[in-house]
């Protein structure tokens, strides 16, 4: 009943944050891939329930909303969402380790497992607060797409003019890597254009 009960509430609130499309989508894989995880960590291990669905929905939803803070009326208390999230995977891992901690009936490693996809998915989608060494990462991933998306004819003229020019005056044998490699993109994107 209380699995219901969260369910309608925090998924409701990230399916308005996130979209009903990608919601299903992580409601259906935090429900699959756990169970998989927790058969391949330990075959005789029981999965029961939509526990890592909904721990996955859960660190969802405080990853998104991360800076955002909730109040405790009765308390007079304000927490940020992030905290709530550090601290329910705080206690899965607990319970991973402790098995008469709470949760304990069904798997807890699917469970921790559950939580990394919710959290994981919302940083792809964008949300949360950024990483260390994440806005490097993201800018060479569009980076990349847009090469990737690059005429054939642009390439070249970036790309494999100069790579052209450095074989023209030192040879073959002064190419790195990277410089091979692009060469190697070139002549794909000429046998593309070509067919």
């Amino acid at each position: 009943m209380c699995l219901v009960i969260g369910l309608m509430s925090i998924g409701r609130e990230l399916e308005n944050i996130i979209g009903r499309k990608e919601f299903l989508l992580l409601t259906a894989s935090a429900t699959v891939l756990p169970g998989l995880a927790a058969v391949l960590h330990s075959p005789t291990v029981e999965v029961l329930g939509a526990w890592p669905a909904l721990f996955a929905i859960a660190v969802a939803v405080t990853e998104a909303l991360s800076e955002c803070q909730l109040s405790v009326p009765y308390f007079r208390v304000t927490v940020r969402y992030r905290f709530l999230g550090a601290a329910l995977v705080a206690g899965l891992f607990t319970s991973w380790l402790l098995t008469w901690f709470p949760f304990g009936h069904t798997s807890p490693y699917a469970n921790l497992v559950g939580a990394g996809i919710g959290w994981l998915y919302v940083r792809f989608l964008g949300f949360g607060k950024q990483l260390p060494g994440e806005a490097i990462f993201r800018s060479r991933l569009t980076r990349r797409r847009q090469i990737a998306r690059m005429p054939a004819r642009q390439y070249m003229r970036e790309f494999v003019d100069p790579i052209l020019d450095k074989i023209h005056a030192q040879g073959m044998d002064g190419l790195s890597r990277s410089e091979r490699r692009i060469l190697r993109k070139a002549r794909q994107k000429a046998r593309r254009k070509v067919v």
